[in-house]
């Protein structure tokens, strides 16, 4: 669902400024290096359209620190992640726009999966939390919510009427990505990509099956696990071609993988798109110089960190977690992987 907000946010102050959001947060927060004829104009204008402070006056009164935690997996490769490095940035500079600070802590999540929570929120280190790669089952959400902490997911879990999130509608694009080749004459399709633990993973599942329903595509899809590496990738873009050669369309969970199946398919001898049509997901900055160019969706990274810091604002100002539950569509990003199918490939030739 799309939430509009009836409070006048710092956006829209600084909007009717022509001023920067940090420009107008440091004035409102009386930092130093604002001049006073600044500061007059941003509390003039936000008398006058109502807005309502929430960050560091209300912080200093109830004795919070201004951090806001983010806890990252030690011991994970996180290298199928571009993602993460532009989601960060961009929450570090949202949260900076509202006076608020951010601390990435290493956990051994595989161990514990709260602990690294645990530990920032009874130091006292921080005034709430981002969480990203949400689970269906999460316990770190849980932990949270028993916690009663401000927070909010990158992602949503099966109890995400409980908690603020923010998410993108990944099973509609999968749809969109399984519909568009099922149009363009692709039958025997595969999905690769982890399935079982990412909640966003199952649902890009569950709208590649819902388009195959919908068009009445009766050949069973081919289902390959993954663990979001184009190393993965590639390793079962080759068991696949080898094994399935029949296949002539493969959807991968995102564009780490897609790359590692763009390999594959060049050693063994599949031109794509002319033999084999592959998307991704997540339009990685270099996805459009991979050869072919990579067909995709984008991740809306770089606006989400904006997003979920203006939420985490309102929040630890006391606001409701429903107030905060979002989700948005996503494009498809059109390029030189997808063609229509014209010959289906013979099997390959045994040495």
């Amino acid at each position: 669902m799309n939430v509009s907000h009836h409070k006048v946010s710092i956006r829209a102050l600084a909007d009717a400024l022509s001023m920067s959001k940090s420009t107008v947060s440091r004035a409102l927060n009386d930092y130093p290096d604002i001049s006073a004829q600044t500061k007059h104009r941003v509390r003039t204008m936000a008398d006058k359209l109502g807005y309502v402070p929430s960050n560091s006056a209300q912080r200093l009164a109830r004795g919070l620190s201004g951090t806001i935690g983010f806890v990252i997996p030690m011991g994970e490769d996180l290298t199928h992640a571009p993602f993460l490095s532009t989601f960060l940035t961009s929450l570090t500079e949202g949260l900076s726009q509202n006076g608020l600070d951010l601390v990435v802590h290493g956990s051994r999540l595989d161990r514990d999966p709260v602990d690294g929570y645990r530990r920032l929120l009874h130091a006292g280190k921080v005034d709430g939390f981002v969480v990203i790669r949400t689970r269906a089952d999460d316990p770190r959400i849980r932990f949270l919510i028993d916690s009663q902490v401000p927070f909010i997911s990158h992602g949503r879990t099966e109890y995400c009427d409980e908690h603020a999130w923010f998410d993108i509608d990944a099973e509609s694009a999968f749809k969109v990505a399984t519909q568009l080749l099922i149009e363009a004459g692709h039958r025997q399709l595969a999905f690769i990509g982890e399935t079982t633990e990412l909640y966003s993973a199952q649902l890009r599942l569950k709208g590649f099956r819902q388009a195959l329903n919908d068009y009445g595509v009766t050949q069973p899809p081919i289902i390959l696990p993954g663990d979001l590496t184009d190393e993965n990738g590639f390793k079962q873009g080759m068991v696949l071609l080898k094994t399935h050669p029949e296949v002539t369309g493969i959807v991968c969970v995102n564009d780490a993988m897609a790359f590692g199946v763009l390999e594959a398919a060049r050693q063994s001898n599949r031109t794509v798109p002319d033999t084999l049509s592959v998307i991704g997901y997540d339009n990685v900055p270099y996805g459009g110089f991979s050869s072919p160019p990579l067909t995709t969706f984008n991740n809306l990274a770089p606006r989400a960190g904006d997003l979920l810091a203006e939420a985490l604002v309102e929040l630890i100002a006391g606001g409701s977690f429903r107030d905060h539950q979002t989700l948005w569509t996503t494009d498809l990003i059109q390029r030189k992987t997808v063609a229509p199918l014209v010959t289906t490939p013979s099997k390959p030739t045994m040495e």
